[in-house]
């Protein structure tokens, strides 16, 4: 500047900045930033102690957040989410000063561009794998914190006592804030979480209800549908009040799911075992042949099935035979009296057991009009199938096929596990490579994708075996109960119920005291199917002396309850059948608090008390309160015995269970371990 001349700002400014530097800056510390990669990897190599430690420091800051958020805060909760919002906000501010400054720097006229934007790109790649480093960190401890506060140790209750705190208290927030909400609006809105059967759990109905008085019949339905009551004085609006006016009880319904007629290795036509398992007593009964042609193997000369076997095909060699077996599924059918279905046993050909790659065993698939696609005309109201060839034990085929087909109510497929055998088939003396075959799981890459493609369209499970092809078999044998099987596949993380598959091969559907009971809306194929879906099944051995159902925080059996509003359990066993004084009864409440350790249910409670006891209690057991584990996935059902007077062998009963679990995910989520990785890259500035 020349002495004694005076400029203007706008000359300073021109003098000693460059507008647009700090532009120039950005687009050279882009481009920069490979060489600047190479020079911190060179950095790094040069220096490895160094790098070492601050390596360790920024992993050990993240681990240690971590460990303390997975330990204290339920994952992916309000409180997560917050306090792993504000690791951020030192991380943001820092980084916006240092940005600043170098933009700053760049604009002076003076500045070494290519220097500023070499050195911004060096330290952007510094925060960069800080943040990742602090994000890996954070990862680790969170699964730490997590299992630490799942231990059954003192220190793990003293986690869950801080989850619960927490939980409790967002909780009251939310219902506090929804109440305000609730008052402001005409409408009572529904908040809930989806769960696997396709339904909504009801959360906040019931309150909202309540505190009203007043429900549409909409509400109403809502709440029968989850199996609910609605508060006593609730009646529909323009309904005078009546007290204890509720929508209508739910029954249970009686019969099997599985049986097979003369068009695989069974005997009789569908209509004629349809008509007979009314005159016995069933309100149900499934014809589910095999769909191969290979069935009848071992029905030779001198068997009773064999005459009719020689007069007609297979379903598998003939699809007209099932169309046949579905017409009269649909014809047997009188709403309120007895529900025919069809299906299919789709298994291995052979014993099961056999040495197929994908998958051994055999399932039942349910009122499934085109088994597997349709390429023919209709035939009496319903298309006539063709069996799509598929490998024999692949799995992931018939999932495939699965995903594009409804059920003849239009409903997601519903699967029975038949005759299962976890124990044999997860046996620690086979091979790896044939170990876990039951069921297609090795048609799957990992039993995540076995449970998702396969597993979503599984209900029921077989607890309770029946005739088979034993035509004389009256009575259920213990080598024929599954329970330890049952409690294999809950653990395996498959949400499924109980049943009691009679197998006739001989035309006699109720030949036999055991069944399955179905808790329904009303009796009717969809009601049936739709509450097979939400698993509301009990399997018994003697449906006239024992059946009944299970409740969890007044929740039906089948439910699954989200682990966010259900901290703890009152569970309840509503007991019916034939109730005399003198029988023993013994209600035994069996959990497994952590689905998937392999570790199967055990005996957490049992009750023991005479019928006449029952019968005063309102033949309602309660059991203590259960605390499960926040955080891991749980689950819950029960097993009743009945001894009656002068015998030795009880009756026996399982009902489905009740889950909580998660309801958006395990653990702590990524995204919060995100925000862990900034706040341990600032810890470390």
């Amino acid at each position: 500047m020349g002495e004694g001349r005076s400029y203007t700002s706008a000359e300073l400014l021109s003098d000693y900045q460059n507008p647009t530097g700090g532009r120039d800056m950005l687009v050279q510390a882009v481009k920069e930033l490979p060489n600047a990669a190479k020079e911190l990897a060179y950095e790094a190599w040069q220096n490895p102690v160094d790098t070492a430690i601050s390596v360790a420091k920024t992993v050990g800051t993240g681990a240690v957040m971590g460990t303390a958020l997975g330990y204290l805060i339920p994952g992916r909760g309000t409180v997560a989410a917050i306090i792993g919002t504000a690791f951020t906000v030192p991380a943001v501010i820092n980084t916006y000063k240092h940005f600043n400054h170098a933009y700053s720097a760049a604009q002076n006229s003076n500045a070494d561009i290519n220097a500023i934007a070499k050195a911004f790109a060096k330290d952007a790649l510094v925060e960069t794998g800080n943040f990742a480093l602090g994000t890996a960190g954070g990862l680790i401890g969170s699964e730490i914190g997590r299992s630490l506060a799942m231990s059954r140790t003192p220190i793990g209750t003293l986690g869950q006592a801080s989850q619960r705190m927490i939980l409790k208290a967002e909780n009251k927030a939310y219902d506090t804030i929804s109440s305000i909400f609730a008052r402001s609006t005409p409408a009572i809105a529904e908040t809930a979480a989806p769960v696997s059967s396709g339904r909504m759990e009801i959360r906040d109905l019931e309150a909202a209800v309540k505190k009203q008085g007043i429900a549409s019949s909409k509400d109403l339905d809502r709440l029968s549908a989850a199996g609910q009551e609605a508060p006593k004085g609730t009646t529909p609006e323009g309904t005078p009040k009546a007290p204890g006016s509720t929508p209508k009880e739910m029954e249970m319904v009686y019969g099997s799911l599985h049986g097979h007629s003369v068009y695989s290795d069974g005997m009789g036509k569908p209509a004629e075992i349809y008509a007979k398992a009314r005159e016995q007593g069933l309100q149900f009964t499934a014809i589910t042949d095999h769909n191969h042609t290979a069935a009848r193997g071992g029905v030779k000369p001198g068997d009773p099935r064999y005459p009719g076997h020689q007069q007609n095909p297979t379903v598998a060699e003939s699809p007209a035979a099932y169309t046949e077996t579905m017409v009269a599924a649909n014809q047997a059918t009188k709403p309120g009296e007895f529900v025919g279905l069809a299906g299919v046993e789709v298994g291995t050909i052979g014993k099961v057991g056999s040495t197929a790659k994908g998958g051994v065993n055999h399932i039942n698939i349910l009122e499934v009009p085109e088994f597997i696609e349709t390429v023919r005309a209709p035939r009496n109201g319903f298309a006539e199938p063709v069996v799509k060839k598929i490998q024999d034990g692949n799995y992931k085929e018939l999932a495939n096929v699965l995903d594009a087909t409804k059920d003849s109510t239009g409903g997601r497929p519903v699967i029975q596990l038949n005759h299962p055998r976890y124990g044999a088939d997860e046996s620690p003396n086979l091979d790896p490579s044939v170990r876990s075959r039951d069921y297609g799981q090795k048609s799957f890459k990992s039993q995540k994708e076995w449970r998702e493609r396969f597993g979503k369209y599984v209900s029921q499970i077989e607890v309770i075996n029946g005739e088979a092809i034993s035509p004389k078999r009256s009575a259920v044998e213990n080598r024929h109960i599954h329970a330890d099987d049952y409690a294999g596949y809950i653990d395996k993380g498959l949400h499924l119920s109980p049943t009691f598959g009679r197998d006739f091969h001989y035309g006699d559907p109720g030949g036999t005291k055991a069944a399955t009971g179905i808790l329904v809306e009303r009796l009717d194929k969809p009601a049936l199917l739709d509450a097979l879906r939400e698993r509301r099944t009990i399997a018994t051995t003697n449906k006239d002396l024992l059946s009944g159902r299970m409740t969890a925080n007044e929740r039906q059996m089948g439910s699954i309850l989200d682990q966010q509003r259900h901290h703890d359990l009152d569970i309840k066993a509503h007991i019916a059948g034939k109730v005399t004084p003198d029988a023993k009864y013994t209600v035994n409440l069996w959990g497994d608090p952590k689905i998937g350790d392999k570790n199967l249910a055990e005996l957490m409670q049992s009750k023991v008390l005479s019928g006449s006891e029952l019968a005063s209690a309102g033949n309602t057991v309660k059991f203590d309160q259960v605390q499960h584990t926040i955080g891991a996935k749980s689950a819950y059902f029960l097993e009743i015995q009945r001894l009656g007077s002068g015998t030795s062998v009880p009756e026996r009963m399982w009902t489905a269970p009740v889950w909580v679990e998660p309801a958006s995910a395990e653990g702590v989520s990524l995204p919060i371990n995100a925000l862990i990785g900034l706040g341990a890259a600032t810890i470390q500035r």
